[in-house]
């Protein structure tokens, strides 16, 4: 097993920016196997819902946007990192590093610690407090070769942002006061260790805007990470990091929401990558981003009023179908349906209840709904309720739909 321990080249990189009970369905068939993948509060649980039956129960961890595998971390005095099969809950990979170490969002909202191509994983250790100096350690995992790579040491108020797809980039938040200022720093690896003196700071046109909360992120092709914040007092903005070239922009000209809300955000990516939903069910705003030209190119700021508060913290509020041609997302009550040709609200579902998460299957015919814990099976195309899924309860929000 290859080591380093590295002191982080801090560099500034940036500083702008059974059955199912009810109806029998007469859509299209689904799958004969499909798998909802629900995060509860011990983690996920994988459901059938062609069956209704529970395939497997799974501690925290991380699913990867193709659902090809589940990462968990088991932090002791020596870790261990599990590859899992979500559709069967059998282990893939497991293998042990010494020392302990946690999945990023062990210690705040965080990405997931996971490269954009999933073959990197970035752990970190309990930070530990000296005086008034906070110390880190960061680990770098290679997941294909199931080994440590490196540790990375830094003072401060450091938390994870990225990794690059090579390993080679590790990218932090560092956390300034008054908060929540920050600025993203980088230790890059050359080979031999981290390299040397500051890679300098990037000129933008609104150095003011890295001041903000993260809420959520989404990787683009094999170069970017867009990560959206909101400033306290100008609203949403999209903080674009390029991971292999060292530079960072920000996306601007989004409509806000009240602050209550904006804990509601999703970022949804179109199926070839070319554009971007930021979208607030809640407020009832969505915006359209060229993911070439980095810029909003559309707002809707009418899909439905603003809720007066948000009832649950959110998680998967909105979803987009696979050909990207519509898009559901949690309003104040029910769903909202957008059609992405023009950000128009197409039609309203299920507005009886409050809504926590929605998702929707392959084919675009099926909608999952979760509300108060229970998730409701819906005809995408008329939102009429199909039934519920008796095989999950305490259900916080769907996170994907497969077939299996």
């Amino acid at each position: 097993m290859r080591r380093f321990l590295t002191v982080l080249a801090v560099a500034a990189v940036v500083a702008a920016c059974g059955s199912l009970k009810g109806e029998t369905s007469q859509v299209a068939a689904q799958p004969a196997h499909e798998l909802l993948y629900v995060a509860t509060a011990s983690g996920m649980t994988v459901v059938d819902a062609s069956s209704d039956a529970v395939v497997a129960a799974l501690p925290l961890g991380t699913l990867v946007p193709d659902r090809s595998r589940y990462w968990t971390v088991e932090s002791g005095d020596r870790t261990t990192v599990r590859g899992i099969d979500p559709a069967t809950g059998l282990d893939q990979i497991s293998f042990t590093l010494d020392g302990r170490w946690s999945a990023p969002a062990a210690y705040g909202p965080a990405p997931s610690g996971l490269s954009g191509n999933g073959k990197w994983m970035a752990l970190v250790a309990p930070p530990h407090v000296t005086g008034t100096t906070r110390g880190n350690r960061f680990a770098v995992v290679d997941l294909v070769n199931k080994r440590l790579d490196r540790t990375v040491t830094a003072d401060g108020d450091l938390s994870f942002d990225a990794l690059s797809d090579d390993g080679r980039n590790l990218y932090l938040v560092e956390h300034l006061a008054p908060a929540p200022r920050y600025v993203v720093r980088v230790a890059s690896f050359n080979g031999t260790g981290v390299q040397g003196g500051f890679l300098g700071q990037i000129k933008t046109a609104e150095p003011e805007a890295m001041n903000g909360l993260y809420h959520a992120s989404v990787a683009v092709g094999g170069d970017w990470l867009l990560s959206l914040y909101t400033n306290p007092a100008r609203g949403p903005f999209i903080h674009a990091l390029n991971t292999t070239q060292l530079y960072a922009q920000c996306i601007l000209n989004m409509p806000d929401v009240p602050v209550a809300l904006r804990p509601a955000w999703s970022m949804l990516l179109d199926p070839k990558h070319l554009k971007l939903y930021a979208v607030n069910g809640a407020g009832g705003v969505v915006s359209e981003v060229n993911t070439g030209a980095l810029t909003v190119t559309r707002s809707n700021i009418d899909l439905a009023p603003a809720a007066p508060a948000l009832t649950t913290a959110p998680v998967h509020p909105a979803a987009l179908t696979s050909d990207g041609t519509r898009l559901y997302a949690a309003a104040e009550h029910g769903v909202i349906v957008v059609y992405t040709g023009d950000l128009s609200v197409h039609s309203r579902y299920l507005t009886d209840r409050f809504v926590d998460s929605v998702a929707v299957s392959d084919d675009g015919q099926r909608l999952y709904v979760a509300s108060a814990g229970a998730i409701t099976k819906v005809e995408a195309a008329t939102g009429r309720p199909l039934g519920t899924l008796a095989a999950v309860t305490g259900a916080l929000g769907i996170l994907a739909v497969g077939g299996h």
